[in-house]
């Protein structure tokens, strides 16, 4: 270690400055890798370490498919999210993020580390629909907000869509699962999710 008399004037005034704020840096750097290590403790599976702008900073080759698989698609860079994810964190990630197909359904968790990164955890389940639903991935994403209660403004503003849009996704659901509201729908979803 240098002795101070060893540092030039300018070195010495920037490090006066800095002392101040050195131990709250370092108390808020050692929280979010507590956080971190919690979420990924808990979980003890599928977590994707972001920073604060939405950029990978860790996850294994196992998450890295499970997330392709969930979107459809393969994931061109190894530290990049699929758009619909990077927009989900851009717009606060408030609620889990929700992808449903062959017969699996992936919710996407986030988990704040207090620097404006965080944790994202994967959740698995059995697909809520029943098995020959061929309802489409986006009439299920709007039927996945209904029947949490959401009324048509609300889910038209969180997928930025028209109100007229999610009716017409709604009621192309419910045709195709038989179903002629969103209680009746709302069943199905609970007894499917219930017997997984």
């Amino acid at each position: 270690m240098r002795p101070w008399r060893k540092f030039a004037e300018e070195e010495r005034v920037l490090l006066t400055l800095l002392a101040t704020h050195l131990p709250a840096i370092w108390a808020e750097a050692r929280a979010a890798d507590a956080v971190r290590l919690a979420a990924t403790r808990a979980m003890k599976g599928d977590v994707i370490v972001v920073d604060g702008r939405g950029r990978v900073k860790m996850w294994s080759a196992e998450t890295r498919a499970n997330v392709a698989r969930a979107f459809g698609f393969t994931l061109q860079a190894t530290r990049s999210l699929p758009v619909t994810m990077r927009d989900w964190l851009r717009g606060g990630a408030a609620a889990p993020l929700v992808r449903n197909g062959s017969g699996q359904r992936v919710e996407f968790w986030f988990i704040p580390d207090g620097t404006g990164g965080g944790v994202i955890a994967l959740r698995h389940s059995k697909d809520p629909l029943p098995a020959g639903a061929s309802v489409t991935r986006r009439e299920r994403e709007v039927l996945g907000w209904a029947v949490t209660g959401m009324h048509n403004e609300e889910i038209a503003g969180r997928m930025a869509i028209s109100a007229g849009t999610v009716k017409r996704h709604l009621e192309n659901a419910f045709h195709k699962l038989g179903v002629r509201n969103r209680t009746e729908a709302a069943a199905i979803f609970r007894t499917d999710a219930a017997a997984s």
